[in-house]
């Protein structure tokens, strides 16, 4: 049996934003159409309010705004953790981090996670249903053996830390240009958001404003901080660092969309060429998780709060028209909201596997957003970073937060969006009613990795310690 939807998926989802149920829900065939090409492209270390199509008084982002033009703009998406291979596992299995049982880039006391034979990925089940698969990587968390490589039939990956986004959207159009067959898969992946901020110099064009005074002031961001030793951190510089990046990896995008535009024919075998090609070819743009940027007094990641969780996710699929979406969803749910709409695919095994929804259907109710940070006890115990939350749940528009210690914080996130106001002295009841649905839900997703056999490690080579060393991911060790 197939959980795919038809061509008329469009009728249906006209119905869906207006309220009304979906006439053509229910299983279906999947060969009674040819199926689409999938692009998916994965910016790493990407906060969706940091785009254009997002509200972003920048102009950072203008292929990813013209191509939200024509696309699926989902409002209210978080990472279940801020972390690049976990979120990415997720992506493709449709499994919470504490489900597909890799819950960082690497276990911190025994080395490098295990993927589970038990488990399935997207590459996989594409490639037995015909598509010729092809990834493309930027950075050495999604090294292969970490599962990510799983179903590619080409697979490009990197002999050092990490490559520039022109580089891999150069291994990319390469790849196109021996005319693959049809249907397609190719996933890229950009590394450059990523600190260190790097952008090529043409790019670094961005500069304090009143407008920026303003963001600043409403995220609670200061513009200087201290770091190490007393030294004055510039975070409008590391803004404007940060947003050339995003310029560039967009710039990157736009080179790879325009090639899929004017695909040229096989010369062995037919297929859709120019605008044609283009209407045969789903287009996913995401990321795997944000960016502190000092809000919350952190620049990085691999924490807890929102704007390290929240992303973008642009869908640009054939007969779809372009909408916004503002349902509530987490991580698990890309896969099954985006099986629902390939045209020509038996989703069923994937489907059955996630724990995600599909956020479009006419009975989607939001369950309350389970978020973890990756487990490190050595940072633990050396007290590395503050303030260190371990995970939370948001539920209603509450969001409780739990550290390491037992202390929580509670945000009320309707008046207070930003997270700025602690109210769990005042809130103790919903405070301890929030920690009981996150305590069931932890227990749920413990119990779904020892059934699937996952979490299991091994120790990590030297090789691959000293790649994620060099991108800051290997230290207290």
């Amino acid at each position: 049996m197939s959980l795919r939807r038809t061509g008329t998926r469009a009728l249906a989802l006209t119905a869906l934003f207006c309220a009304c149920s979906p006439d053509t829900d229910g299983p279906l065939d999947p060969t009674e159409e040819e199926p689409f090409n999938l692009l998916l492209v994965t910016i790493d270390t990407l906060r969706r309010d940091h785009l254009g199509c997002y509200g972003y008084f920048r102009d950072t982002s203008p292929n990813l705004d013209a191509l939200a033009e024509e696309s699926l703009v989902f409002d209210d998406l978080q990472t279940h953790i801020a972390q690049t291979l976990p979120s990415h596992i997720t992506l493709f299995t449709g499994l919470s981090p504490r489900e597909h049982g890799i819950e960082s880039n690497l276990n911190w006391l025994h080395g490098s996670w295990v993927p589970s034979p038990k488990i399935r990925s997207l590459a996989s089940v594409l490639g037995e249903q015909g598509y010729q698969t092809a990834g493309f990587i930027s950075a050495a968390p999604l090294r292969t053996g970490t599962g990510a490589e799983a179903g590619f039939q080409t697979w490009v990956g990197l002999d050092r830390a990490q490559k520039s986004g022109d580089e891999t959207i150069d291994a990319a159009l390469a790849w196109l240009d021996t005319s693959p067959r049809e249907p397609w898969f190719l996933w890229v992946h950009l590394f450059d958001p990523h600190d260190p901020y790097s952008a090529p110099k043409k790019f670094q064009r961005f500069e304090s404003s009143e407008d920026q005074r303003e963001h600043f002031a409403a995220l609670g961001i200061e513009e200087i901080v201290l770091g190490k030793k007393g030294k004055e951190i510039s975070v409008t510089e590391i803004h404007d660092e940060y947003d050339a990046e995003i310029l560039f990896a967009d710039h990157e995008i736009g080179r790879l969309l325009d090639r899929v535009r004017s695909l040229a024919p096989s010369g062995a075998e037919p297929r859709a060429t120019g605008a044609e090609a283009w209407e045969r070819t789903a287009v996913v743009i995401t990321s795997d998780h944000g960016e502190g940027l000092w809000q919350h007094g952190i620049q990085g990641h691999s924490r807890i709060w929102s704007e390290q969780l929240e992303i973008p996710l642009i869908m640009r699929i054939p007969g779809v028209p372009p909408a916004r979406i503002d349902r509530r969803m987490v991580g698990r749910d890309i896969l099954p909201t985006l099986l629902t709409l390939l045209r020509g695919v038996d989703g069923t095994e994937l489907f059955v596997q996630s724990s995600g929804l599909d956020v479009l259907a006419a009975d989607f109710r939001a369950l309350p957003r389970y978020t973890i940070v990756p487990p490190s006890p050595v940072r633990q115990e050396l007290n590395m970073y503050y303030p260190e939350y371990k995970h939370a749940i948001e539920h209603n528009w509450w969001r409780l937060l739990i550290h390491w210690d037992g202390s929580v914080r509670l945000y009320d996130l309707a008046n207070d969006p930003n997270e700025l106001e602690d109210l769990s002295e005042a809130e103790p009841e919903r405070a301890a009613k929030l920690q009981v649905l996150l305590e069931e839900q932890y227990e749920k997703e413990r119990a779904r990795c020892a059934e699937l056999e996952a979490g299991k490690t091994i120790p990590i080579s030297e090789k691959r310690m000293e790649a994620l060393r060099a991108l800051g991911y290997g230290g207290g060790d």
